[in-house]
């Protein structure tokens, strides 16, 4: 009899919805796997694997939020493709609960993925520990598979938190600093389409953490919108945003409590995204007015005494045309002065 899906969180009924479609492709493209070559596996690990305890897949608690591993479409299907050709090799890590009930600790894609290939029971070992060392030991473990987008690594950092982990903790356990885990736990704030634009990979997650710096809310999710409708990268936010600082830095001179209301129009915000800040004059260019070369330190050592003299760049290229023109005239002049007038003599 299939399991009744309705039973799990809505987040794991889609994905088995999920491994339902990948187990489709995955029969379009292997003849080899069909009703019978499944109904076959799951016979055999059913005789191969009697020295575990079974349960009945529809009995196993799962708990909600947890962290685990997110896998692409093209994984579930390996996934599938791997059971079915060499059964299920690793038992369910299972964790007994006070009620009696047992709760999934680990194997929550092979609890899906066999699910969605007929099995009814499954494998099983009980994970001896209190929910909250069950909770922190599946986020190491699903941390170290890898989690495909920041959003459920983010999620997955708040329930260990949640289940008493510390800010430290999650730094050591990732090999990250404090302040990235508290950078990554402020995702979770953030609205659903934005969460949705992350876990899809329309935006990579350095474009929220540079919009985060305009430490405003509105601003910020107005600048992540821009992101998402414009296409945005890292680099070009990155850019919007030092450049926008700066534009409110300038204004707060004349009026100290100024901050804006709003990020200004969108062609605007398109200009300040393409302004780039010259490293001699400090002047700030559009992206197509200057020129990304490699230059030594004794050249940059001119331009910057050059700028000491003349602060304005028009003037100071007008200041070297002008010297380099009378440098030239003073050396013609003396070739022809010696040319016609011959070395000069000293008078006895």
């Amino acid at each position: 009899m299939p399991i009744d899906i309705q039973q799990f969180p809505e987040p794991v009924q889609k994905e088995i919805e999920e491994y339902k479609n990948a187990l489709l492709v995955l029969k379009s493209e292997n003849p080899n796997v069909n009703e019978g070559t499944i109904r076959k596996r799951i016979e055999l690990d059913m005789q191969q694997l009697s020295g575990y305890p079974f349960i009945q897949l529809d009995q196993i608690v799962i708990p909600w939020p947890r962290p685990h591993a997110i896998l692409t479409p093209e994984q579930k299907k390996d996934l599938l493709a791997s059971i079915v050709s060499n059964g299920f090799i690793e038992p369910l890590v299972l964790r007994k609960r006070q009620d009696g009930k047992l709760e999934l600790s680990d194997g929550q894609n092979r609890l899906e993925a066999c699910i969605v290939l007929g099995y009814e029971k499954s494998p099983y070992i009980i994970c001896d520990s209190d929910e909250k060392k069950a909770l922190l030991v599946s986020f190491q473990k699903n941390y170290a598979r890898g989690f495909q987008n920041p959003v459920d690594g983010a999620e997955a950092m708040a329930a260990a938190i949640k289940a008493g982990a510390s800010e430290e903790d999650l730094a050591n356990w990732t090999g990250h600093t404090v302040q990235w885990v508290k950078r990554m736990l402020v995702l979770n704030d953030l609205p659903d389409e934005f969460k949705a634009a992350l876990r899809s990979g329309r935006i990579p997650v350095g474009v929220v953490f540079e919009a985060a710096k305009l430490q405003n809310e509105k601003l910020i999710y107005d600048a992540i919108q821009t992101a998402i409708d414009l296409g945005w990268g890292v680099k070009e936010m990155q850019h919007f945003v030092a450049n926008k600082l700066d534009e409110i830095k300038r204004a707060k001179i004349a009026e100290p409590e100024y901050w804006p209301s709003d990020l200004g129009p969108r062609e605007e915000m398109e200009k300040l995204a393409r302004l780039r800040t010259c490293q001699i004059c400090g002047l700030k260019y559009d992206m197509d007015d200057v020129l990304a070369l490699i230059i030594c330190h004794n050249c940059i050592k001119i331009l910057q005494d050059i700028r000491q003299i003349e602060p304005d760049p028009v003037k100071a290229i007008e200041f070297v045309e002008n010297y380099i023109m009378e440098y030239k005239e003073r050396q013609l002049y003396e070739k022809l002065k010696q040319k016609f007038e011959g070395p000069q003599t000293s008078q006895k």
